[in-house]
């Protein structure tokens, strides 16, 4: 069944095992409470997140290939993102943290911290990951069903196999 700390799920905690090794720094924009990622942030204060930013800001603070990992496990819909912001202030990006835009924004500055033959995983309901116009090759696509009327977990895993063009992500 779907977990909203989705490290904690069996099948995911065995692939992040798998693949963390020999890769030391990680970055999570996401992290929620876990402490998979050295770098961790979560726009709710309640939780074991190291940083407590909007993700674009989040990303802001590090320099280009500076992690040889990065996790993307955003709330996949606005329902998701209501029930982990609503009531701490930040109601205002619940939206923009749903928005296709705002997400490609993400994944830009997520491409451009990840050094070359460093790793992407990324979570959703589809199986998009950080992509080939990003500098990455895909490894493998893990499905998680969770059955009848609940939408699957779908994990990509790629590395980064060229630069992507330094202007992806802006501060505009």
């Amino acid at each position: 069944m779907p977990n909203r700390d989705t490290f904690q799920m069996p099948i995911v905690a065995d692939l992040l095992k798998h693949e963390r090794v020999g890769f030391d720094r990680w970055i999570d924009p996401f992290a929620r409470n876990s402490t998979f990622a050295n770098e961790r942030n979560d726009l709710d204060k309640s939780t074991t997140a190291n940083f407590h930013e909007d993700a674009s800001e989040f990303l802001l603070r590090w320099k280009h290939e500076e992690f040889d990992g990065v996790v993307f496990d955003p709330p996949y819909s606005f329902g998701q993102a209501k029930e982990c912001y609503a009531g701490n202030g930040k109601e205002h990006l619940i939206g923009t943290v749903t928005n296709n835009r705002y997400w490609s924004k993400l994944k830009d500055g997520l491409a451009l911290l990840t050094r070359m033959n460093g790793k992407a995983i990324c979570f959703g309901w589809n199986s998009n990951g950080l992509g080939r116009k990003r500098g990455f090759t895909l490894d493998r696509v893990v499905l998680i069903a969770h059955g009848s009327g609940i939408n699957d977990t779908i994990i990509t895993v790629e590395t980064k196999i060229h630069k992507p063009n330094a202007e992806l992500f802006t501060n505009d």
